[in-house]
């Protein structure tokens, strides 16, 4: 089994890298998404919360009000030490059941989604981390219509997360998300970058490519030509599947770059 730690700053467009990969056949697992399930009435982190910051965090349907959370997290920096302190363990915890999960079922490949990756420490889970970058004021941008946030608490928000810069000084593979939300642009960077690194994953699940070539309109079942999906596929690949990354000696494409960890 083989695991991608995928990174990255807020609104970088984690979520659209781990959907292609997904749709490849890799296992994904998605913190944000987990720690939202614990948030929820009776979930583990839910009980923690209410008892430091009482009922005020609370809508009147008594779920937690994730909007004042995010407030607390990116403008306290003391109660955001204290978040992290008592989310972490928790989630390092569910991190590595979902692990075992995959292991016994024997996937392949798996793609832990963790934003913050390199301040958690959590390196030690992957066996290399993939980093999602964007420039800063696109990054911005981004937050802004996607948060429904003002260009100051956006700033404010990223400020409070490692820079894009160093996560990706950090990462073995960056990718450069400026693609504006383009579908198309998108995979075809993160399919430069499993050629290149996984060989033997991209040829052993090769019909899921066509997964990925689906039209993102209204007729979900309108496929493009796939002969495009098919190019770059080498016909005599022998890899094992237990050795999935390749060496890599030309990943400096216009999109996609290579970077050692220091």
């Amino acid at each position: 089994m083989y695991i991608i730690g995928l990174t990255g700053g807020i609104a970088c467009g984690k979520s659209s890298i781990a959907e292609l990969l997904r749709k490849l056949g890799a296992r994904t697992f998605d913190i944000d998404k987990e720690t939202h399930k614990l948030l929820k009435p009776g979930g583990e982190l839910y009980n923690i919360y209410v008892r430091h910051f009482h009922r005020r965090i609370l809508k009147d349907d008594g779920e937690i009000n994730k909007s004042m959370i995010a407030d607390i997290i990116f403008n306290n920096y003391k109660e955001r030490q204290w978040i992290n302190s008592v989310a972490h363990p928790i989630l390092l915890n569910r991190t590595r059941d979902f692990l075992v999960k995959c292991a016994n079922a024997g996937e392949l490949l798996v793609v832990l989604e963790i934003p913050l990756l390199f301040e958690a420490g959590w390196e030690f889970l992957v066996d290399e981390v993939w980093a999602v970058h964007v420039n800063r004021s696109k990054q911005i941008w981004r937050l802004m219509q996607r948060d429904k946030v003002d260009w100051e608490d956006a700033e404010l928000r990223i400020n409070a997360q490692m820079s894009a810069d160093e996560i990706a000084a950090r990462a073995d593979v960056v990718i450069n998300n400026k693609s504006n939300g383009n579908y198309k642009i998108i995979r075809s960077q993160v399919l430069r970058v499993v050629r290149q690194r996984l060989p033997a994953f991209i040829t052993i699940n090769e019909g899921n490519l066509k997964n990925l070539y689906i039209k993102r309109t209204k007729n979900k079942s309108d496929v493009v030509n796939l002969a495009e999906s098919q190019e770059n596929i080498s016909n005599d690949s022998n890899s094992n599947a237990d050795n999935l990354r390749s060496d890599t000696t030309s990943a400096n494409a216009e999109n996609v770059i290579s970077v050692p960890v220091p």
